[in-house]
């Protein structure tokens, strides 16, 4: 704009000139500014509405910019709300597990002693088998412990690591009371087989595990330790004295 300018005013220079040499020239040299005059006021108005869009889409873009930075902050903020949301769900899953995973080994724990001891002690003497079975059957500890472990269930925690192995022990504790029933009520077998039918090992292992698994989920602030005892069982199971 401002070339165009200084044109128009070296060419009205010229002409004032050529009116000065040649009085003659006034009247058409005042056709001509006038001319001159209405090409830039022209050339201004487009330079004022080139100018004006220039400065439009500079604003648009700066608004556009400003709107994205926040879509994107609302969308990190949105991103931040739904982690924040999984977490307390997550945390609160785990803390729901934790205790039902406590008060199942500690519900279980008397009928699982109960267990254990007279089993080991129909493997120390055979011969007895019917009476140690009949009384790990028939105690009260035992009923207990067989209505919980029927309870567990494939949706019994949120963990579906924990459900799987708790339907673990469900089914070897049903196996294992199926076994001393039939080690209790038959004479027949040999006391070699009696000890093989009411091993425990596989009972023990995921037991253990449960424990361990159970013991992982304690809340921050929560103090729980996992130890294996003389006998092979979690001491949450079967205590040390």
């Amino acid at each position: 704009m401002q070339i165009v300018v200084a044109l128009a005013v070296i060419m009205t220079a010229g002409a004032v000139i050529r009116v000065a040499e040649s009085p003659a020239t006034l009247g058409s040299l005042g056709e001509w500014v006038s001319g001159l005059g209405a090409i830039l006021a022209a050339m201004v108005a487009l330079w004022i509405a080139d100018d004006q869009r220039r400065q439009a889409n500079a604003q648009f873009a700066e608004e556009r910019r400003h709107a994205t930075e926040m879509a994107n902050d609302e969308r990190r903020y949105q991103e931040a709300l739904a982690r924040a949301e999984r977490d307390r769900t997550l945390q609160e899953q785990r803390s729901a597990d934790y205790k039902a995973g406590v008060w199942v080994l500690r519900s279980i724990g008397s009928g699982m002693r109960l267990m254990i001891d007279f089993t080991d002690q129909i493997i120390a003497d055979p011969s007895k088998r019917t009476q140690f079975a009949n009384i790990i059957l028939s105690s009260r500890a035992t009923i207990a412990s067989s209505r919980i472990f029927e309870s567990l269930g494939p949706a019994s925690f949120n963990d579906s690591d924990i459900n799987v192995t708790a339907s673990q022990l469900s089914s070897l504790w049903s196996i294992h009371l199926f076994a001393l029933e039939w080690v209790g009520q038959s004479t027949t077998i040999s006391d070699d087989l009696v000890i093989n039918i009411i091993d425990y090992t596989l009972f023990k292992s995921a037991m253990n595990s449960m424990v361990k698994k159970v013991v992982a989920l304690a809340p921050e602030g929560v103090v729980a330790h996992e130890s294996i005892g003389e006998n092979g069982w979690s001491t949450w199971i079967y205590p040390e004295i």
